[in-house]
């Protein structure tokens, strides 16, 4: 596995059809979207490749490919609308216990939950979404 300096982790569209163009995954709708959005020396500070997950509580699954691909940095990427669940913030939090214990670099990607739910849809509205460094 090629190793990468930096990775975005987020979530992927629930009832993917392969036969869909609307249910296409939701990072490869982002990442489509990464180039239009920054310059490529942001790029290369951001990073192009996403990981996606069946949502935040599905985040143990992407620590074995971080480990892998030997990532420095990840940027947290899950719907806004999961914000605002009691259970999801736990998750986060303890998503980001480990990743602090891994020793990664950590930044938030949030935004208004008007410019769309996913960083999918942030980007296709031609909307830049705030990135957060944590750790």
């Amino acid at each position: 596995m090629k190793a990468l300096r930096t990775v975005w982790c987020g979530g992927k569209e629930r009832g993917y059809r392969p036969d869909s163009y609307l249910s296409q995954l939701k990072a490869d709708i982002a990442v489509e979207h990464l180039s239009k959005a920054y310059s490529e020396e942001t790029l290369r500070e951001l990073g192009t490749t996403m990981l996606a997950a069946p949502g935040v509580n599905s985040w143990r699954m992407v620590i074995p490919v971080l480990e892998a691909m030997e990532v420095k940095t990840v940027n947290i990427a899950f719907d806004m609308d999961s914000m605002r669940n009691e259970q999801v913030a736990l998750q986060l939090k303890e998503m980001l216990k480990e990743l602090k214990q891994m020793k990664l670099h950590v930044n938030m990607v949030m935004w208004n939950i008007a410019d769309g739910k996913g960083i999918d849809d942030v980007f296709c509205n031609l909307k830049f979404p705030q990135i957060k460094k944590m750790f």
